[in-house]
C-alpha cells in the first residue's frame, strides 16, 4: 500500500440530538442543527437549521418542527 496523507476539506459540524440515517454522506462544510432527521442514503451538501427534516440526492428540506402547532410541518 501507499502511504497517503491525511487531508481535510473542512469540518462537518453535527448538532446534539441529531438522527443519521443508513449510509448517508454529508459533505465537508456542512452544519446540521440540533434534533435533525436525515433520511437513508441522503448526500447533504448544504447546511440545515435546528429540527429540520432532510432526505434525497442531494438532501432537501422536507418538514420543519413547529413548538407552536407540537407537530412536524411541511415545507410549502
Amino acid at each position: 500500500l501507499v502511504d497517503r496523507k491525511l487531508v481535510s476539506k473542512g469540518e462537518v459540524h453535527i448538532g446534539a440530538h441529531t438522527f443519521i440515517g443508513y449510509r448517508v454522506c454529508i459533505m465537508p462544510g456542512v452544519r446540521l442543527g440540533k434534533y435533525c432527521v436525515v433520511g437513508a442514503n441522503s448526500v447533504v451538501t448544504s447546511s440545515f437549521p435546528d429540527y429540520s427534516m432532510i432526505a434525497g440526492c442531494p438532501a432537501r428540506l422536507i418538514k420543519r418542527y413547529s413548538y407552536l402547532e407540537k407537530k412536524w410541518l411541511p415545507v410549502t
